[in-house]
């Protein structure tokens, strides 16, 4: 008895310890919690053995993984098939937050090693919210698309309003005729080939995307897409994911799309002439892949896109549902591809010995940057009809525009915003980071109140939004010329609160943009009045405003009277002795 007692006594010690100590009743209710706790979490869980058999797996686990209802005991080999899910579950791919595809499902995958070898897996459902991410990229590609257009829209209608005011009537004639024609050829290819209509839309706004960067996107001569092929949703987020990634990989270059449906199977292509994967990368790109090639993971997916990583040529064969497709890289891009389709004047060489003016100099040089090459040549004529300011280069991209900076430095820069490469904002920044401190007046379409912030921030002295006429930039050019007049002179010079106002407001637009002149007035008379009173920076009177423009002094009396009227200049008095008293005008100072 006494050993049977002495055996007990141990037996009881050893399960305490084997137990933590808990009590014989409480482990009944901690096992009711655990069974709870299990089933009604809405994450899944399996455990593993040693062995790599399924111990548990809760009720949310079994369903996301479409496990059988007698896998309990089983290898995870046996109940999945082989491929990246399995690979995650039974260790052989290692990581935290691992994502993984089970049939049209997204998880995230967490995998946990306990003390005797086996392992706790959790698992979420990212599905959801993949389908919302889906959706964001979805609406932002369409913007993008949209913006594009109106962007090349504001182009055409400026380019042909500068030649019209240039007087070249013949040049407007056949720019108008070219884009018609050409227009109308894009759509009629694009129609004849593609006759979904969810797929051709997107193809005519990728391809204003495309014109936007410098890059020529085409459609092969091979490639026919009937109507209703497949669903319309994944593919045109299949598509379009795919060209999205093909641009991002291009500054300049060529996109070619191939489509061909073969019975129920659908084969997209696009190809571009970046410089490819590295040879070192080839083998990873595969990695958000199953086995059998199915739906792409979050692992895998290049800027938040879900489609192949760029700078490579894709296929995807549908089988006429979303979610089974196979893809896999066509070895066909080469690098060094041809160069963008569009004509390109470049930056002429310039001497860097050439004399430049120096500050508050009577010649203002000027670097005309703009992506359309025509828009780029309105704009140097433009600035050749003012007085005083002299053209010394065009540039039609970012790279150019730096480059240009670099080898001739310029007084005033006007900057588009949509460069191919980078937009004007950022070459701004690069100019600054760089010590290059000339000026900038931003001309571009882009009207969006966060890159007007962003260009006041970054210290743009002006903003005009296409399309604009001569008259437009001409009171801005004033403005500047007189800011720089203002600017004349030593550096260490002090001044005074009412310098500063003058020379704060110079670059502010006195008059409202709707603002019309009465008939028998003209703008440039008008610019040429204000400017002999900016540069006088005192009252004057008609007779002392005649002898300074050239003008007679009736003349300069009707302009100060209806500038006067128009509030945009200040009148004042000034008496003397006897008779009336003088009339004096000077522009409104503003702080």
């Amino acid at each position: 008895m006494a050993a049977g007692t002495l055996a007990t006594l141990v037996l009881a010690r050893r399960l305490k310890r084997r137990t933590h100590n808990i009590a014989v009743a409480d482990i009944s209710a901690l096992l009711v919690e655990r069974e709870a706790m299990l089933h009604g979490i809405r994450e899944g869980m399996v455990a593993l053995d040693l062995h790599g058999r399924i111990r548990l797996a809760n009720d949310e686990a079994i369903r996301l993984l479409a496990l059988p209802e007698d896998c309990t005991g089983r290898p995870i080999d046996e109940v999945l098939r082989p491929g990246r899910l399995a690979d995650v579950l039974t260790g052989r791919t290692e990581g935290a937050d691992l994502p993984a595809v089970r049939d049209d499902r997204v998880l995230v995958v967490n995998r946990m090693a306990t003390a005797d070898g086996g392992a706790v897996v959790t698992l979420r459902d990212r599905t959801e919210l993949e389908f919302l991410v889906r959706e964001l990229d979805t609406t932002r590609s369409l913007t993008e698309a949209l913006r594009a257009q109106d962007h090349e829209h504001a182009n055409r209608l400026h380019t042909l309003l500068g030649l019209l005011e240039l007087g070249r009537h013949e040049q407007a004639a056949r720019f108008i005729s070219e884009q018609s024609q050409s227009h109308a050829a894009v759509a009629a290819r694009i129609a004849e080939q593609v006759q979904d209509p969810h797929v051709a839309a997107l193809l005519a706004g990728k391809a204003a995307v495309a014109a936007e960067r410098g890059v020529r996107l085409a459609v092969s001569p091979g490639s026919h897409l009937p109507d209703a092929a497949v669903d319309p949703r994944a593919l045109v987020t299949v598509l379009g994911n795919l060209v999205d990634n093909a641009l991002d990989a291009l500054t300049g270059g060529t996109v070619e799309i191939t489509l061909r449906a073969s019975g129920t199977a659908l084969l997209i292509e696009v190809a571009d002439s970046g410089p490819g994967i590295p040879a070192e990368l080839r083998e990873q790109i595969f990695e958000g892949l199953d086995q059998q090639g199915r739906t792409r993971t979050p692992s895998a997916r290049p800027r938040a896109r879900h489609g192949p990583p760029p700078g490579r040529a894709w296929r995807r064969t549908g089988r006429g549902r979303p979610g089974t497709a196979r893809w896999r890289p066509v070895h066909r891009a080469a690098a060094g591809g041809p160069a963008p389709d569009r004509p390109s004047r470049g930056v002429p060489a310039h001497d860097p010995r050439t004399s430049r003016s120096a500050r508050g100099g009577t010649v203002i040089d000027v670097l005309v940057v703009d992506d359309d090459f025509r828009v780029a040549e309105v704009h140097a004529a433009y600035v050749a009809k003012f007085p005083g300011f002299r053209v010394t280069g065009r540039a039609h991209s970012a790279a150019e525009a730096l480059a240009a900076l670099e080898r001739r430095p310029v007084d005033l820069v006007l900057l588009d915003h949509h460069l191919p490469g980078e937009d004007g904002l950022a070459l701004v920044r690069r100019m600054r980071a760089g010590g290059i401190g000339c000026d900038v007046m931003m001309v571009t379409a882009a009207r969006d109140v966060s890159t007007v912030h962003a260009a006041m921030q970054h210290g743009a002295l002006q903003y005009l939004v296409k399309p604009f006429t001569f008259g437009g930039l001409r009171e801005k050019l004033v403005a500047y010329a007189e800011l720089r007049h203002a600017l004349a002179g030593p550096a260490a010079r002090e001044t005074c609160q009412d310098e500063v106002d003058r020379m704060f407001a110079t670059m502010r637009s006195a008059a409202p943009p709707t603002a019309t002149l009465p008939k028998g007035h003209s703008a440039p008379t008008t610019d040429l009045v204000l400017a002999v009173l900016r540069q006088a920076g005192r009252p004057l009177s008609a007779q002392e405003v005649a002898d300074r423009s050239g003008l007679s002094r009736s003349t300069a009396q009707r302009y100060l009277k209806q500038l006067e009227r128009d509030s945009r200049l200040r009148l004042s008095l000034r008496y003397g002795d006897t008779g009336r008293p003088e009339h004096r005008y000077l522009p409104p100072t503003r702080a």
